[in-house]
């Protein structure tokens, strides 16, 4: 084995090598940075996330082409020269071509009339007798039987849904009833004078940004909807600092062309929540739009501290929710975890925190929802 590492076939796997330093440190950074903040499982891999597909390919090609294939070459040449190696260690001579008969004539020589092997010569077919067949020495394989249906003791049970469950959810659009929810923005959230336009609800789903109120509980407010209740929605942000993954898209009616950002993707980010939540059952859609913060890589991380100074201050931010949900009075109230240890925006997290010592507000002053539901990342921790 050792004599097969030639200098060129080392040169091969060097590639490799240095691929594996890289892999190894990766995993060691990874490592320390979960060891400072615990719950944040695999959200330090989403940087990834934004590579176009182009430059994943291009990555792919040149570890295939620098990597994998030198080292494959490398492997394939110590594989060669050691079977060859042990060969000869066996002490297994070279197979050599057997050697030809002295004589090959199958006529018998003058008066020998029986043949012998030592003369080469045979006798003639009429004299030889014959060989008996001999018993075949393949073992016969015995054919297994064609297999019929498998069949069970016992029938399998059948989940049994129940259909007062399924008629709340809106899976048929064309008898869902949308609803025109009525929309109150930054302006009046700021004057105070959305409450003018607004009276109570019996739920009230609060998030950080437009979509969050489809990718979390969703079912549930079109659950509600359908049985009647009122639904409120309240949006921290707007959502202008997230990433358009899709600029090279069909245009459907309504949406700009090319990469959105900004105000632009502000804009259309609001239009897509009020849709949602017209399909979804919502009659109001509250957002307040607070700056929001871009999460594209790591170094886009901020404290909570941070996240509350840039919204006006932790004690500012938590009194006005409590003023929002004391002045719609829900019965339920959905919205984040906080602190969550486990955040897929850290905005997200933040919003819970502000429910939470908002709830805690109303019901210290003997105000508050019956029941506050929290939407839990599957990547935490604890739950």
């Amino acid at each position: 084995m050792i004599s097969a590492l030639t200098p060129l076939r080392v040169i091969l796997f060097i590639p490799l090598f240095f691929a594996g330093v890289i892999v190894v440190a990766s995993v060691l950074m990874r490592a320390i940075r979960l060891a400072r903040f615990p719950g944040f499982g695999a959200r330090y891999d989403r940087e990834l996330a934004f590579l176009n597909r182009e430059l994943r390919l291009l990555a792919a090609g040149i570890v295939l082409l620098f990597v994998l294939i030198p080292a494959g070459i490398g492997v394939a040449l110590i594989v060669r020269d050691t079977g060859a190696a042990v060969s000869a260690a066996r002490g297994e001579p070279a197979r050599a071509p057997a050697p030809e008969p002295a004589n090959t004539s199958l006529a018998p020589e003058p008066g020998d009339s029986g043949g012998s092997r030592e003369s080469g010569t045979f006798p003639p077919a009429a004299a030889r007798e014959p060989t008996p067949p001999q018993p075949s020495r393949e073992p016969e394989l015995a054919v297994a039987p064609t297999p019929g249906p498998v069949t069970h003791e016992r029938p399998l049970p059948e989940r049994a849904i129940d259909p007062a469950l399924l008629a709340l959810v809106p899976t048929d659009l064309s008898r869902h009833a949308i609803r025109t929810p009525v929309v109150i923005g930054p302006a009046e959230m700021a004057s105070g004078d959305w409450r003018q336009h607004v009276g109570t609800v019996d739920a009230l789903f609060i998030h950080a940004h437009p979509d969050d109120e489809s990718l979390d509980f969703a079912v549930l407010m079109a659950a509600l909807a359908r049985r009647g209740l009122r639904i409120a929605t309240l949006l921290l942000t707007d959502g202008e600092s997230g990433v358009d993954r899709y600029p090279n898209r069909t245009v459907p009616p309504g949406y700009p062309e090319g990469r959105l950002a900004g105000e632009t993707l502000r804009a259309v980010r609001v239009e897509e929540a009020r849709r949602a939540l017209a399909i979804l059952g919502s009659d109001y859609y509250l957002h307040t739009g607070w700056r929001n913060h871009p999460y594209n890589r790591r170094a886009d991380e901020l404290p909570l501290d941070a996240i509350m100074d840039a919204w006006g201050g932790e004690e500012a931010v938590v009194t006005r929710v409590a003023q929002m949900i004391a002045a719609l009075a829900p019965r339920l109230v959905v919205a984040p975890d906080g602190p969550s240890e486990a955040r897929e925006h850290f905005e997200h997290e933040a919003t819970g925190v502000v429910v939470r010592r908002a709830i805690e507000m109303e019901r210290a002053a003997g105000r508050g929802p019956g029941a506050y539901l929290l939407s839990v990342d599957p990547f935490q921790r604890e739950f």
